[in-house]
């Protein structure tokens, strides 16, 4: 059980990090006043599935 749990806190040190360092490109310093719309890959990411399944069905 302590084994499972120090694997939950690393995989969390991992995503912190890397939103820091994902965040510190753009130049954001704080989540404060971000929105959905500021996510932009995962709306595109969202389409372009979309779009293979579409083309997959129709052929």
């Amino acid at each position: 059980m302590a084994g499972e749990r120090d694997d939950v806190d690393q995989a969390i040190e991992i995503l912190s990090t890397q939103l820091t360092c994902t965040m510190r490109i753009p130049g954001v310093t704080s989540l404060d006043g971000r929105e959905p719309g500021h996510v932009t890959q995962l709306q595109q990411l969202i389409l372009g599935t979309r779009a293979v399944a579409d083309a997959s069905s129709a052929a």
